[in-house]
């Protein structure tokens, strides 16, 4: 076989020959291409470059970018519980960032309506799952419109109103059970037999006198006196010189015995009552020297920084029930912790779903197992997240303190 040098052909003979090279390269590869090799290679060599006229749509989204659906917030983030809803949104976001799990916040303000609005974005942002509703009418609207899209849900309410809905989960601790371990605590380990109550006329003040009689009563106390403001009890002396009359006369009925009193309002609104409560004799050092002093006694409501700097001298030794939070939450508020736990299960639960469609994590989140948070060692369980650590709080120094005596 003879071998040309390319000096020897002339330049026209060249050029046709490098012609032929080329086709016979581009013949080579559409072959390929019909025995199954080199396809995508074939297309992108034929393709004009992307954003020309000619260009082809982007590819449809593949299986895999299942696990790339977002979980989607809803959260007050403007109106006047802006600044809070942004610190929850940022305790979920770290622990749902760290997983990889992309999120979505979406502003319900505050209010139903807002919700409402919120709702309506969400199959737009393609959510595979939520938590939010912080607020209690919020929470019950967020809860029936994620029902009924089949979406599972981690409510933020503290109040679970006692329907039943597949795959809701109310995440939160209810306002009641702190009260309900504070007051059995009292009644029991404590040895206080009385209890003297008086509460603001707010739905929270009346469930919260409910909850702490039923549970106080049930552990072997006695409520001798509980009342409820109305609209006319506005001046707090007259409201404690009739208090303060119904108190002594429930002391002259029966022996000297540990007593508590239970105020369920904030830190500031106890600070106030109790100086006239204590200028009627209901609280402070009782008229027979052998009677213990009342124990004052009140809510989660207390555990507020600020507000326990300013009345920390004045509840000196007061007791309330709460969430004892632990591990990596150093200054988060009970809420924090709660939504950030309730992103850990919602997490546990992504990972075990086989394709992380809705109805996989509904199911993974009612049959996963518990998992170690920062308020307890937590599991859903019955449309409901259980395993806190509720436990009750001394102030000293302003600080509330656990108890040490176990429940």
């Amino acid at each position: 076989m003879t071998v040309m040098s390319s000096r020897m052909l002339t330049p026209p003979c060249l050029l046709i020959l490098l012609l032929t090279i080329g086709n016979g390269a581009v013949a080579l590869a559409k072959g390929a291409a019909t025995s199954g090799l080199g396809k995508g290679a074939v297309e992108a060599a034929e393709s004009p470059p992307a954003g020309e006229p000619d260009a082809k749509p982007a590819a449809a989204p593949t299986e895999s970018s299942r696990d790339l659906s977002p979980v989607c917030l809803v959260i007050s983030l403007s109106g006047s519980h802006a600044a809070l809803g942004g610190r929850v949104a940022r305790a979920i976001e770290q622990v749902l960032g760290a997983a990889g799990v992309p999120v979505r916040r979406l502003d319900d303000r505050g209010e139903p309506a807002g919700v409402v609005e919120a709702v309506a974005r969400l199959d737009e942002e393609s959510c595979v799952a939520l938590i939010g509703g912080p607020g209690d009418e919020e929470a019950r609207a967020l809860a029936d419109a994620a029902a009924s899209r089949g979406l599972p849900l981690l409510v933020l309410g503290a109040a679970p109103d006692g329907r039943t809905r597949a795959g809701i989960t109310w995440a939160r601790t209810p306002r009641s059970e702190p009260i309900e371990v504070l007051a059995s605590r009292l009644a029991g380990a404590s040895g206080i037999k009385v209890a003297y109550v008086l509460a603001p006329a707010t739905r929270y003040g009346r469930s919260a006198v409910e909850a702490f009689r039923a549970s106080f009563e049930a552990a072997g106390g006695r409520v001798a006196v509980a009342r409820v403001l109305g609209p006319e009890d506005t001046d707090p002396r007259v409201v404690c010189k009739t208090f303060g009359a119904q108190v002594r006369e429930a002391r002259q009925a029966g022996a000297c015995v540990p007593e508590a009193v239970y105020l369920p309002m904030d830190a500031d609104g106890t600070r106030r009552w109790l100086g006239f409560l204590e200028g009627e004799g209901v609280v402070g050092s009782p008229e027979d020297a052998r009677c213990p002093r009342p124990v004052v006694a009140g809510t989660s409501a207390w555990a507020d920084a600020l507000q326990l700097a300013r009345n920390g001298a004045a509840l000196e030794g007061a007791r309330f029930g709460d969430v004892r939070v632990t591990g990596d939450a150093p200054g988060a508020t009970v809420l924090e912790a709660e939504a950030a736990d309730a992103a850990r299960l919602l997490v546990a639960a992504l990972r075990a779903a086989p394709n992380r469609g809705r109805r996989d994590v509904i199911h993974a989140l009612e049959t996963g197992a518990a998992i170690e948070g920062s308020t307890g060692r937590l599991k859903a369980e019955h449309g409901r997240v259980v395993g806190r650590d509720v436990t009750t709080f001394t102030l000293r120094a302003g600080r509330p303190v656990p108890d040490e005596d176990p429940l």
